[in-house]
Order: structure tokens, then C-alpha cells, then sequence
């Protein structure tokens, strides 16, 4: 048996996968306390920390946070259900976490044009989630409505939209000014 040492990257993804999966699970559960469902179907509280783990940990580390955060969400706390809603949201937040996390990887710019770039990563991968989202709710769960689909996903969470929108953006450009 061999001692493997583990490249300091590496774990440093792994922590942070970690504590962002924490946040992923918890948030909904916070967000259902101060606001009910209502305001955890609009505020989107899962995306939030799948995307900022794609910064910090890669697109490999947020797709495991999206594939396994509404997973232990549903075992811990019963949201959301088994198998819909958990399964297209596992494939969804998993597609989020990548398509951002590739992205971002790959943009080579700063200032204004990295903050546009990120705003364009984005835009990317919530069009990419939402329409895996949308594959799996067909594939998977029979008689599914198209229309509430697109309701439910653009219409009723416009409010997390912009959250995300301006989030995210800033907190990497913050991130980025402090790893400097």
C-alpha cells in the first residue's frame, strides 16, 4: 500500500465542494423558514451556491454538488421529492455546475471584459440548464406539462434570475480581487 499525496488543489476543491454542498442543502431549508415555499420556488435557493462552487472548485466539483445536494436535501429533509422533482433538479443543477464552471475556466480577460464574460458563462449555462431540465421532466416524469415547465422555470423565478445575475458576477469579481 502507497502513500498518495494529494495535490493542494485538488483538496482545496474538494473542501470547498464540500461547504458548498453544505450551503446547497441548507438554503432551501432557510429560505422555506423566512418565506415559506413561495419564496424558495422564486429565489431558486439551490442554484446560487452550484454556480459559486463552480468558481471556487470547477465544473467537475459542482456538477457532484449538483447531482447530490437535492439528493441529500430529499433524505434530510423531505424536499424535494422523490423521484419528481429530485431527478430533473439533479440533472439540471449538474449541468449548471459544468457549463459555468468550463466556461469560467476558460476566460482569459480582466477587468469589465471578465465580468462580461462571466455575465455571457452564465446566460450559457442557465439556457443549458433549464433546457436539461426540461429533457429530463419529459424523459422522465410522465404526463409532463411543457407550458408549467416554462412557467416554472422563467416566469415564476425571475426574482432568482436577477439574483443570480447580479450575484454571481460580483462575488467572483470580489474573489478575484482577493486571491490577488
Amino acid at each position: 500500500m502507497s502513500n498518495t499525496i494529494v495535490a493542494p488543489r485538488v483538496r482545496e476543491k474538494v473542501i470547498y465542494s464540500a461547504i458548498f454542498l453544505l450551503i446547497t442543502t441548507l438554503l432551501p431549508q432557510f429560505c422555506h423558514l423566512i418565506g415559506g415555499s413561495a419564496l424558495a420556488s422564486q429565489v431558486s435557493p439551490m442554484h446560487l451556491p452550484v454556480y459559486l462552487c463552480a468558481y471556487f472548485a470547477g465544473p467537475i466539483g459542482a456538477m457532484v454538488v449538483g447531482l447530490v445536494a437535492p439528493i441529500l436535501s430529499s433524505v434530510l429533509f423531505g424536499m424535494p421529492l422523490f423521484p419528481a422533482p429530485m431527478l430533473p433538479m439533479c440533472v439540471e443543477l449538474m449541468t449548471y455546475g459544468a457549463v459555468f464552471g468550463y466556461l469560467y475556466s476558460r476566460l482569459n480577460a480582466s477587468g469589465l471584459k471578465r465580468v462580461a464574460l462571466t455575465v455571457v458563462s452564465l446566460l450559457v449555462a442557465m439556457i443549458a440548464g433549464r433546457l436539461m431540465l426540461l429533457c429530463a421532466n419529459l424523459l422522465l416524469v410522465s404526463g409532463y406539462d411543457f407550458a408549467k415547465l416554462i412557467t416554472n422555470a422563467v416566469v415564476n423565478q425571475w426574482i432568482g434570475l436577477i439574483i443570480q445575475m447580479v450575484s454571481i458576477p460580483l462575488c467572483v469579481l470580489l474573489a478575484d480581487k482577493l486571491k490577488k
